[in-house]
């Protein structure tokens, strides 16, 4: 699914999962350093187009 998150743009949501509970998503990064930066925080998330 094509999603837009604020503060970080567009993003391809590829895992859907049992683990992920609730209002929670994961977000992978490729820098560890990016990754710690961005930390845990929340989120708005709109669902721009759901993969079939």
């Amino acid at each position: 699914s094509l999603v837009y998150i604020d503060s970080l743009g567009l993003a391809l949501a590829t895992d859907t999962g049992k683990k992920i509970k609730g209002r929670l998503i994961d977000i992978c990064f490729t820098d560890m350093d990016e990754a710690s930066e961005w930390g845990r925080r929340d989120v708005k998330l709109y669902m721009l187009q759901r993969a079939e």
